[in-house]
């Protein structure tokens, strides 16, 4: 890794330690998700092989609980990609609430010849430019960090 990196991960880490319960909240769902993508194969196979071919006739009253089962989960998926967005897009949006606040913290600590003498629309556009790339940044990276997991 390079020094660059650590020094932004380690940035990275100091904006979403305020909200690590739900950035682990969001790993969960994540784990959650992706293991019930794997029942449904294991659910098909149960179908065939104890429901409708069973030893001594089929068992239509397993099957039927199967086929709700197989309707059920990806219900369930869906409700945990649901609730994982709004995870994510919460500690996303209060991320940039602090980045904005320590952004205004330290206008406000500037010099007023720095500020008067800085012409106010380009002063500005860097300022919107900057907070929105580095949320943008903290936001994708942390979220990729994850997924890559």
């Amino acid at each position: 890794m390079a020094p660059g990196d650590r020094s932004l991960l380690r940035r990275v880490t100091t904006l979403f330690r305020p909200y690590r319960v739900a950035v682990y909240g969001v790993g969960v769902l994540i784990l959650l998700s992706s293991g019930l993508g794997v029942v449904s194969p294991l659910l098909i196979r149960v179908v065939f092989d104890r429901g409708l071919f069973a030893r001594g006739g089929p068992d239509l009253s397993l099957a039927l609980v199967l086929y709700g089962a197989m309707i059920a989960v990806p219900v369930l998926v869906s409700l945990l990609g649901v609730w994982q967005s709004y995870l994510t897009n919460r500690v996303g949006q209060d991320v940039m609430r602090d980045l904005r606040s320590e952004l205004f913290s330290h206008l406000q600590r500037l010099s007023l010849r720095f500020v008067t003498g800085a012409r106010t629309g380009d002063f500005q556009s860097r300022l919107r430019d900057v907070a929105l790339q580095r949320g943008k940044r903290a936001c994708t990276r942390g979220s990729d960090a994850v997924l890559d997991l």
